[in-house]
């Protein structure tokens, strides 16, 4: 009862400095009866979705219990719709931290307790095996209880929560995900597996802003809000001597330091509004959009950068040496009015060996393609827009990756691909998810390769098998000549036992996916000792064990 009472003086300190005339009393009532059955959660509800270890395909196991600060949860902010990965425990330090005088403390177990000021949308999944985009209006913080228990499943997802009911497991006979104690979790439980989430806040199009930003390039939207502004103050071809100050970063943010040096750079400049531009002026030419269609082109164009695709300051490559493959790439180059050039090497990692290389010459596009996808092979990832952006651009990054670095099995159809990057096979994972289809998780660690490298990084790999392939098949159509043949001749001919694997049940619009290991893990090997000290001298006496 402590932790109601607390809610209550909580409530009645809001209260204090609120008026409210007896008119205003029904239009009140109304206004909380709305919010209350906004707030209604039915029981065994997972309040949002757990990813195993990354951005896997969630496991539905984030209820009102603790999963361990490690996990990565996919959120959405309701105004932009801008979706992004975060680290539950780092994003939780960081809210408390900034509205500590907000907190709420609750001593039974040890919890700080804060209600969002703006909620945000996480993918969520009910105890019938509904799924949608919901709001997260609050979030708890507590030192560890127990041992944990972390779960693997046979599709290859891990998960560690707290040995309480943190896990929602299928009960076959109620034919509903229930929680059950992590203590009580045995090999063969059900657990659900997200694939697809209704009511998904779309966005429709790539800012720039967000990655080039306007203090360090120059924006022609930017500049025509100078130029008016400019125009409007001045006398003669002066402006007033704070005007700089009283404008800059305000009215308008234009990458260059000085009043004269803008009206100088305008002057011998054509800048367009919509584009952008690098800040050195003699590079002028050298422009793209300020925001971009997410289309399947954009998509493919992504996908292939993951797959084949390096950037450095100045240049962004693609590597392939079927024609078809490079083909969307020129004439995406063309149509942005970008430079580029074709070069083909031999014996270039390997005697004997072709490379073909498309090479972009734009520091614009390569900064940006850095910024969205990270650069080298162990630090790629999907970009964020992937995560809620529309099917066809997610099909385009799924045909770029698959068609640069994938392959289709000519004896039984599967689709298969890896990576030394484990957040972007888990990101992959996350895309093939959004469109239905379940992937098993899987990695080895080879001793040599190819290349004779000397340092071999443990590789992550995904199987999409049986039904789920045919789905691959029918929803993807593969730039990759040699690979869409096998998807029409192998793929989407074969005779499938067991249309969602012979260990998997489809029920509803989730899987089904069981526990093949479960381990139990010391809580205290998990608490970090000087962030337990300072929680506790945060919640004050009485809170310590």
């Amino acid at each position: 009862m402590l932790a109601l009472d607390q809610i209550k003086n909580l409530l009645r300190k809001q209260l204090e400095s609120i008026e409210l005339v007896p008119e205003a009393i029904p239009e009140m009532k109304n206004t909380i009866r709305i919010q209350y059955n906004r707030s209604i959660v039915e029981p065994q509800t997972g309040v949002g979705f757990l990813v195993a270890e990354a951005l896997a395909q969630p496991i539905t196991q984030m209820t009102l219990n603790s999963v361990v600060s490690e996990t990565q949860i996919v959120i959405c902010d309701q105004d932009t719709k801008q979706a992004k990965v975060v680290e539950i425990g780092v994003w939780i330090d960081k809210l408390i931290q900034k509205n500590l005088e907000k907190v709420m403390k609750i001593p039974e177990n040890r919890t700080e307790y804060l209600e969002l000021d703006k909620p945000v949308l996480i993918p969520s999944t009910t105890c019938d095996g509904q799924t949608e985009w919901m709001e997260l209006t609050a979030v708890t913080r507590h030192l560890p209880v127990g041992d944990l228990v972390k779960i693997k499943t046979r599709s290859g997802k891990e998960v560690t929560a707290t040995s309480q009911k943190s896990f929602l497991v299928y009960n076959e006979k109620e034919d509903k995900l229930k929680e059950k104690d992590g203590k009580d979790l045995k090999v063969g439980d059900l657990v659900g597996i997200h694939l697809a989430a209704d009511k998904t806040p779309l966005i429709t199009d790539l800012s720039l802003r967000q990655y080039l930003e306007p203090t360090r390039f120059i924006y022609g939207s930017e500049v025509k809000k100078f130029k008016d502004q400019y125009e409007k103050d001045k006398t003669g071809r002066q402006v007033p001597a704070n005007w700089w100050k009283q404008h800059r970063n305000k009215t308008f943010t234009i990458a260059l330091g000085r009043n004269d040096s803008i009206v100088k750079s305008v002057e011998q400049n054509d800048f367009e509004p919509g584009m952008v531009y690098p800040k050195i002026s003699t590079q002028v030419k050298n422009k793209i959009p300020e925001t971009m269609k997410l289309d399947r082109e954009l998509g493919y164009i992504m996908g292939l950068y993951l797959a084949e695709g390096y950037a450095n300051k100045t240049t962004l490559i693609f590597s392939n040496n079927a024609p078809e493959v490079l083909e969307p790439v020129e004439a995406w180059c063309k149509n942005m009015k970008v430079g580029y050039h074709i070069q083909v090497q031999k014996n270039k990692n390997f005697i004997g060996a072709t490379s073909t290389d498309l090479r972009i010459h734009s520091t614009l596009l390569a900064e940006l393609f850095i910024k969205l996808m990270g650069v080298g092979s162990p630090n790629k990832r999907i970009p964020s827009e992937a995560l809620n952006g529309p099917e066809e651009f997610v099909v385009g990054i799924l045909d770029g990756y698959i068609t640069g670095d994938g392959c289709i099995n000519k004896n039984d159809g599967s689709v298969c691909t890896s990576s030394v990057s484990k957040e972007l096979i888990l990101g992959i994972n996350f895309l093939l998810a959004r469109l239905g289809i379940m992937a098993k998780m899987s990695g080895t660690q080879s001793k040599k390769n190819n290349i004779g490298s000397k340092v071999i990084l443990y590789s992550h790999t995904l199987n999409v098998r049986n039904g789920f392939a045919k789905l691959f098949a029918d929803k993807i159509r593969l730039t990759s000549k040699d690979k869409q043949a096998k998807l029409e001749t192998v793929t989407r001919t074969k005779k499938y036992r067991h249309e969602s694997g012979k260990y998997y049940k489809n029920w509803k619009n989730i899987m089904l996916d069981p526990i093949v290991e479960v381990s139990t893990i010391s809580s205290k090997l998990n608490a970090d000792e000087d962030e337990s000290n300072a929680m506790l001298d945060r919640l004050g006496p009485g809170f310590s064990e």
